[in-house]
């Protein structure tokens, strides 16, 4: 869908819940884009607070907003999901209902898009007040870019509201399976099925506050709190994911999946740590502070060598 200027149709997938505190700025950091030929698509997840309100009475003064609700809490992915199918556009990018958008993000982005499935930028981070942090996502984490699945293994640097990707990504990558994080889904599903290409510019204020929901900033020192063994099986469940999406990458995540599941059988996992060596470059390029001696120190052991040090955070049913 073309505008009188030429412009492809790019919708942005919004999803909203109690979010009433940030709303209103993000909403018009979009609206005031100079890319004009956009839609805005709303979908709340049965929000308590006045987040609604607010988006009905900006969609009272532009007609580029459509809003949905939610008749009962779907959670943040199948929300994402659902936000997502009701895109229209030809190239969608995804939104928090949180942070500031450069009035220029879908307009450059557009233009670095080309031939690659997507493009994604830089974010500055700001706090709740909307103060700068002196802080990139650039700072903390390698941007990749290229077609190797592997390299979002076990990290992501590609927040969804960095991204612009075109809507046949949507073909493979819906629905979101029951995953933590629906931009690393996507992220992954990019590198699977085409190129992804960066651009060095940080044209996002990505605030940083207590209800956040995007993961990129917290992986580097993620703490790792309540049953590690918890982890243990999500992990495990992310592999799965990988392993079962056909990509040139699938033979090697498959492996990698079924050795990681045999952990929790284990004391040491000699033949992990081989594995995990073999594409050492791809798996630690995104975390600039991991080296592999200590990488590969944390998936030596086995959960029952975990459980049996440390029995207070690896329980087990």
């Amino acid at each position: 869908m073309f505008s009188n200027t030429g412009q492809p149709l790019i919708s942005i997938a919004m999803c909203t819940y109690n979010g009433e505190r940030f709303l209103a700025a993000q909403i018009d950091s979009i609206l005031n884009q100079t890319w004009k030929n956009l839609e805005l698509v709303i979908v709340d997840d049965c929000s308590t607070d006045g987040t609604l309100a607010i988006a009905e009475e900006r969609g009272q003064k532009d007609h580029r907003i459509r809003i949905y609700k939610n008749a009962q809490n779907l959670g943040i992915n199948q929300n994402f999901s659902r936000a997502l199918s009701l895109c229209q556009g030809e190239l969608i990018a995804p939104c928090d209902q949180d942070d500031i958008w450069h009035p220029d993000k879908l307009m450059r982005l557009e233009h670095q898009l080309g031939d690659h499935v997507m493009a994604y930028c830089d974010s500055q981070l700001i706090n709740a007040d909307g103060s700068p942090m002196n802080m990139r996502i650039s700072d903390r984490l390698h941007m990749y870019q290229g077609h190797q699945p592997a390299v979002f293994a076990f990290w992501n640097c590609i927040s969804g509201h960095a991204m612009l990707f075109k809507r046949t990504l949507l073909e493979q990558a819906l629905p979101i399976p029951p995953i933590k994080f629906h931009d690393w889904w996507l992220a992954f599903w990019a590198a699977t099925v085409g190129d992804i290409k960066y651009v060095d510019e940080a044209l996002v204020q990505y605030r940083q506050h207590a209800g956040g929901q995007t993961d990129v900033s917290r992986q580097v020192n993620r703490v790792e709190a309540g049953n590690r063994a918890d982890l243990f099986k999500e992990r495990c469940n992310w592999f799965s994911y990988l392993a079962s999406v056909p990509s040139q990458d699938q033979a090697y995540l498959q492996t990698l999946s079924n050795l990681y599941q045999a952990q929790s059988k284990q004391w040491l996992s000699f033949e992990l740590i081989r594995h995990l060596r073999l594409r050492a470059n791809d798996l630690l390029y995104i975390n600039k502070k991991k080296s592999f001696f200590r990488f590969a120190l944390k998936h030596f052991w086995g959960l029952k060598a975990k459980a049996f040090f440390s029995p207070s955070k690896y329980q087990t049913d």
